[in-house]
């Protein structure tokens, strides 16, 4: 799978593992494997969160192509640091809070 920077007709700038893919009805686009949205982040600077952190959208998320505006290669720095960041090093923390069992001494 090839990294992209993808941006959607709605303005949103996502970056992610593409590959073309036909869903089930016969439409024609993209499936975005662990997808990322490029954010502000200061004066000049942008950084990168995950694309609708509550779905399960990290699995595999389908864009039709008509939904598009266009794709382009990312430069290497942010193609680095998302592989990096989202692909190779990720952690995402469970839904259970584990604390030390801690005992009181006089």
């Amino acid at each position: 799978m090839k990294v992209q920077l993808i941006v959607l007709k709605t303005g949103e700038q996502l970056i992610g593992e593409y590959q073309s893919q036909v869903d089930e009805f016969g439409n024609e686009g993209i499936m975005i494997k662990k997808p990322a949205i490029l954010v502000p982040a200061g004066d000049k600077g942008i950084g990168i969160a995950p694309w609708m952190p509550y779905s399960k959208a990290q699995n595999g998320v389908f864009i039709k192509h008509d939904c598009i505006g266009l794709m382009v290669d990312p430069v290497d720095e942010l193609s680095t640091h998302y592989t990096t960041s989202f692909v190779n090093g990720l952690v995402v923390p469970s839904n259970q809070l584990e604390t030390p069992k801690l005992q009181l001494t006089e």
